[in-house]
């Protein structure tokens, strides 16, 4: 109990006074952190859960194509009809008989069907604006034929010889042969008619 050494008493005793509350600060917080403390709460909240991303299909594009402006073996539209006149001269002497062809093409990528018959066809000839003849004014056509139109390929819709003299509905005669000069002809189909082609008498 007595301190021993070269140093004073006092000076030992502060030592042991310095280690022992030392060992009262150690022995408390061994206490605090074995059994002291309150229990750690727990949190309650439950973790939301991470979203899960669902890749859906995506939609097939729909290819829209270009329908054709008749359905197969349908009526041809107008749109779908191309016509054209030809002759078998472009120059005539004055009172010759030319010779006309009217024609019928199907553009469209589908067969289709147009009435051809003597009804719905004519040829027509002008000078300059004057009404010259029309195939209809002394023979009018009443009959229908439905015709199939393959596509791309022209069908001949009339086949019409002229002889060369003026005609008016109803074909009233005499009727007087065309002059020398400038004609030009067209053909219809319906409400269709075609470009004009330009011959000539001399």
């Amino acid at each position: 109990m007595h301190p021993v050494g070269p140093l004073p008493a006092s000076t030992y005793w502060r030592r042991r006074g310095v280690l022992l509350a030392v060992l009262v600060v150690v022995l408390l917080l061994l206490k605090s952190c074995v059994g002291g403390g309150s229990p750690a709460k727990t949190s309650s909240t439950t973790p939301a859960p991470t979203p899960t991303v669902s890749r859906s299909a995506s939609p097939r594009p729909t290819t829209t194509g270009t329908s054709p402006p008749v359905a197969a073996g349908g009526v041809c539209a107008d749109g779908a009809l191309k016509l054209a006149v030809t002759t078998d001269a472009t120059t005539y002497p004055v009172g010759a008989s030319p010779h006309f062809t009217l024609t019928v093409t199907n553009t469209s990528s589908a067969p289709c069907t147009r009435d051809l018959g003597s009804k719905a066809v004519s040829l027509r000839v002008i000078s300059g604006t004057a009404r010259t003849w029309d195939s209809d004014d002394c023979a009018p056509g009443n009959g229908t034929a439905p015709t199939r139109l393959a596509p791309g390929a022209p069908k001949q819709a009339a086949a019409l010889t002229w002889s060369g003299t003026r005609s008016q509905p109803g074909c009233p005669t005499p009727r007087s042969p065309a002059t020398a000069g400038t004609y030009q002809v067209s053909g219809t189909v319906g409400t269709l008619t075609s470009p004009r082609v330009v011959f000539h008498f001399r």
